[in-house]
C-alpha cells in the first residue's frame, strides 16, 4: 500500500511540475509578445514623429509656393487657351551659364503645371557633356520660390537644345530665375 501511495505522490508531483512548466512557458510567451507589441508601437510612433517633422519642414516651402500662387499675378498674361504666360522682362533676359547661352525663355502655366522652356546653345568651342542643373525661381524681391532640377543634354559646339523644367504648381508669376550646376 505504501508503494501505491508513493507512486500516487510521485505521479501528483510530476503533474504539478508539468503544470508549473506550462504556466512558466505561458508567462514567458506573454512577456515576449508584450515586448514585441511595445517595440512595434514605439517604431510606429517614431515613424509618425518623423513624418510630422518632415511635414513641418516642408510647410515652409509649401507656404512660399501657396503665397506665390495666391498673390495678384503682376507678371502673368491669361491666354485664350486658358494657360498663363509669364510676362516678366527680367525672366526673359538671355543669360550665360558655363559657356552656354540661354535664350527664348518662357514660363507658362497650363492645367496646374508650370513649365520653363528655353533654348540652350553651346558656345564653349567644344562638345559638352550632359549637365544636371538647378533652376531657382525667384519673386520680385529676389526670394526663392522653389528650386527645380533639370537636365541639359550633351551638345556639340554650336548646337542648340531645349531646357524643359516643370513643376505641378502654378508658379507662373515668378519674376526671375537662376541656373546653376546641381
Amino acid at each position: 500500500m505504501e508503494k501505491k501511495k508513493k507512486k500516487e505522490n510521485k505521479s501528483q508531483g510530476t503533474s504539478v511540475l508539468v503544470i508549473m512548466i506550462i504556466i512558466l512557458l505561458i508567462l514567458i510567451g506573454v512577456l515576449f509578445i508584450r515586448k514585441k507589441v511595445i517595440q512595434s508601437n514605439s517604431k510606429e510612433q517614431d515613424k509618425l514623429s518623423s513624418e510630422q517633422s518632415s511635414s513641418i519642414d516642408n510647410k515652409e516651402d509649401d507656404s512660399v509656393i501657396e503665397a506665390a500662387e495666391e498673390e495678384e499675378k503682376e507678371f502673368v498674361s491669361k491666354q485664350d487657351d486658358g494657360s498663363q504666360l509669364n510676362t516678366s522682362n527680367k525672366l526673359k533676359e538671355d543669360r550665360k551659364f558655363d559657356g552656354l547661352e540661354i535664350s527664348n525663355i518662357t514660363l507658362r502655366e497650363n492645367g496646374g503645371i508650370t513649365t520653363l522652356l528655353a533654348d540652350v546653345k553651346n558656345t564653349t568651342g567644344v562638345a559638352t557633356p550632359q549637365k544636371n542643373v538647378k533652376v531657382t525661381l525667384l519673386d520680385k524681391e529676389g526670394a526663392k520660390i522653389i528650386e527645380l532640377s533639370g537636365i541639359i543634354d550633351a551638345m556639340e559646339n554650336g548646337e542648340t537644345v531645349k531646357l524643359n523644367v516643370s513643376v505641378t504648381s502654378d508658379l507662373s508669376n515668378a519674376y526671375d530665375f537662376t541656373i546653376s550646376n546641381e
